[in-house]
């Protein structure tokens, strides 16, 4: 028998799966946007269209090298990014398909989950700091590394869902009759 609580819940994770569909597509297509703006500007004919961009935008004396290493860089840790909002979302389709967010496969599969973004979040933001160092680019901003604090959150509810597990299960032994 689903509660209400329940079915708020799966009202609640449905519409976090659509939010993570929407961010999935939005990391594809900036990573790639991302990756032909670094290989642009390397073309040849890039440096007057970065003293365009320059004069235009005011934003300092990027040279066609490092602006290219910051797209590229921008562009692997979308890729990372997307790699993660792939694995929320094969989460996601596995507690619909359980019905539940209490389950110990769940509560096990969120654990994983977490684990998984600290530490694609970790490598993508040391491979995107290495692609800046190797053309000079002296910074690396901060947002490559933003699923790590996602990761943190799913190891802290995890229990949680462990624990509701074990109450589901006690509840389902003491519904069947011996």
């Amino acid at each position: 028998m689903e509660s209400k609580n329940l079915r708020f819940i799966q009202r609640v994770l449905n519409v976090i799966r659509i939010f993570n569909k929407i961010a999935m597509i939005v990391c594809i297509v900036s990573a790639a946007l991302a990756a032909v703006m670094g290989l642009l500007a390397l073309m040849p004919w890039a440096a007057d269209v970065e003293k365009t961009i320059v004069k235009t935008f005011g934003i300092g004396d990027a040279v066609p090298h490092i602006l290219a290493a910051r797209s590229l860089a921008a562009a692997v840790s979308l890729v990372f990014s997307a790699i993660i909002t792939g694995l929320i979302d094969k989460y996601l389709v596995a507690e619909r398909k359980d019905g539940t967010p209490f389950t110990m496969e769940g509560a096990n599969m969120v654990k994983h989950l977490g684990i998984r973004c600290i530490v694609l979040s970790m490598v993508g933001v040391i491979v995107a700091a290495t692609i800046c160092a190797i053309a000079g680019a002296n910074q690396v901003d901060a947002v490559y590394g933003s699923y790590a604090g996602v990761g943190i959150w799913l190891l802290i509810i995890t229990p949680v869902l462990r624990y509701g597990a074990e109450l589901r299960e006690k509840a389902e032994k003491a519904d069947k009759p011996e």
